[in-house]
């Protein structure tokens, strides 16, 4: 069965655009050093390889865990904890400034928010 919008819910589709905003007080903290990244990052920088290579260190420091302990019961070695804080790091840093050199660059896509949500 298949669902009909009306005309005005396809026009209202058309007129949505996605937003972002500071939620939180960390978002203050680190936005300069977010701001600072994508100064930094040359625009032929896609940014679509910064959400995906904002994963590689979560997943790293993931099987990283897995190897020194797949039941989850034993204290873990220093390595995999400073690993899982870098990975976390990594990935929000990531996350934080795919979006702004997207916007940086004029590059936003709907491709790219679906990536970017989908990984998040």
């Amino acid at each position: 069965m298949a669902i009909q919008l009306s005309k005005q819910e396809i026009d209202n589709i058309k007129k949505y655009r996605y937003s972002t905003s500071g939620a939180t007080y960390m978002d203050g903290v680190f936005d300069p050093f977010w701001n600072w990244c994508v100064s930094v990052l040359p625009p032929t920088v896609s940014p679509n390889k910064i959400t995906c290579a904002g994963i590689i260190f979560p997943v790293i420091a993931f099987i990283w865990l897995l190897l020194h302990d797949y039941t989850m019961t034993a204290v873990l070695p220093a390595s995999v904890l400073f690993l899982s804080g870098f990975g976390i790091f990594w990935y929000q840093t990531l996350d934080a400034i795919d979006g702004k050199q997207a916007r940086k660059t004029d590059n936003c896509s709907p491709l790219g928010q679906l990536l970017d949500h989908n990984l998040d």
